[in-house]
């Protein structure tokens, strides 16, 4: 995930790279596009950055609970 937004927030930034360039404009925006798709917009970084913390910590509680029952801690 973190690959993903690097690679969304370097687009949204370099914003198609070169003017004569229509490949590279194009590659940009079909790949904004996908992004927006999937729900990666980066107005929405923050918020998507603090649910995939709450999912993270979430799985974390999970796993020490099952540690915990079958005495693996």
């Amino acid at each position: 995930m973190t690959v993903t937004w690097r690679q969304i927030a370097q687009c949204s930034r370099v914003g198609g790279l070169d003017e004569d360039d229509t490949t590279e404009t194009e590659a940009t925006t079909d790949w904004l596009s996908f992004a927006s798709q999937i729900g990666f917009e980066p107005a929405q970084k923050n918020i998507k950055i603090r649910e995939l913390g709450h999912f993270i910590e979430k799985i974390q509680n999970i796993l020490e609970d099952y540690q915990r029952e079958f005495g693996l801690l």
